[in-house]
């Protein structure tokens, strides 16, 4: 009686085994996409350049010689177009004009920018105003290009050593997702349509339009980073 009691016991555990490794697994659901395929293609790059993963909290010169070793191509005087590889989305097509002390004097024109900085803290300064990453999308949409002033028509993003990836990072979409925005009012006026119903034509004109600038601001010149908020005033307390 107890080795029959054992045998179904055994039985069991075996039913058991055998129903769990036969139930259907459960599909693992893909992260949809936050851009379609037209917006992808007027911020991301073409097959033909390189993606980089980007140590930020590294120093200008290390972070510019790891991408020359990269590409393999020595920076100097030179624009190079790369993607910037960020997490959960598309490399952003990204520029780097490095310029070196070589001792040859040369005249090198360059669009009128906008400068981005973003101190040790994460705080973000644009064009001497101090706003909120989250913010930058609509100050881009606002006031970039500017065709009448300052005949602005690029983006130049620098950082500290000590700025937060994450900071650094959510800069970059925002400035992506200002483009897209300047890009749907551009889309509405010249083909009545969404950037996302256009054809690759279509969506190739706007980038002639409104080409897609953004510059990594490492060089010779350093400029400061924004300062931290000033501290709160003191409560004074009468007794």
């Amino acid at each position: 009686m107890k080795k029959l009691k054992i045998k179904y016991i055994y039985l069991g555990i075996i039913a058991i085994v055998n129903a769990s490794c036969s139930a259907p697994t459960k599909k693992v659901q893909p992260i949809p996409e936050k851009y379609c395929e037209n917006e992808i293609r007027l911020f991301s790059i073409s097959d033909s350049l390189t993606s980089i993963i980007i140590d930020y909290n590294i120093e200008p010169d290390s972070i510019m010689k790891a991408i020359g070793d990269k590409l393999q191509k020595d920076l100097c005087w030179k624009v190079l177009d790369f993607g910037l590889d960020i997490n959960n989305m598309k490399p952003i097509h990204v520029k780097l004009h490095k310029k070196c002390l070589d001792g040859t004097i040369r005249c090198s024109g360059s669009y009128p920018e906008v400068s981005i900085l973003l101190n040790q803290q994460g705080l973000l300064m644009i064009e001497n105003d101090i706003i909120s990453i989250d913010s930058v999308k609509f100050w881009i949409y606002e006031n970039f290009p500017n065709n009448y002033e300052y005949d602005l028509k690029e983006i130049s993003i620098m950082w500290t050593m000590e700025t937060p990836k994450d900071s650094i990072e959510k800069t970059f979409i925002n400035v992506v997702d200002g483009y897209l925005m300047n890009y749907e009012e551009l889309s509405i006026e010249l083909f009545s349509k969404n950037i996302c119903k256009l054809s690759e034509m279509q969506v190739d004109s706007l980038k002639n339009r409104l080409p897609f600038n953004i510059q990594l601001g490492m060089g010779l010149v350093l400029i400061p980073p924004p300062p931290p908020p000033p501290p709160p005033l003191p409560i004074l307390i009468e007794e």
